[in-house]
């Protein structure tokens, strides 16, 4: 006979951490002072931009997306998990 696995549930707590509604503010608020500081990294980006520069900028387009992407992976997972979920469905379109 065949033996079938059962599936596990997933966690979420990877992404973020309890309280979630705690860590999503801080996360959200992470990603704006991120984007803040890639902002104000424009007047780098010049003809005579080094490289040591130009990988500082980089740096943080990279730091954007990690976070974006742990917000939108929480997001994502936390509405399979349950489509009729409000505190879901608000969140889903707030990342959107």
């Amino acid at each position: 006979m065949e033996q079938v696995e059962k599936p596990t549930r997933w966690s979420l707590k990877d992404l973020l951490a309890e309280p979630v509604h705690q860590s999503l503010e801080e996360t959200f608020s992470e990603l704006e002072q991120a984007m803040v500081r890639f902002e104000a990294a424009r007047e780098l980006l010049t003809p005579t931009t080094t490289w040591q520069e130009f990988n500082k900028v980089l740096a943080l387009l990279e730091s954007i997306s990690t976070i974006k992407s742990r917000i939108e992976a929480y997001s994502d997972l936390a509405f399979a998990e349950d489509t009729q979920n409000a505190l879901t469905l608000n969140l889903r379109d707030r990342v959107d």
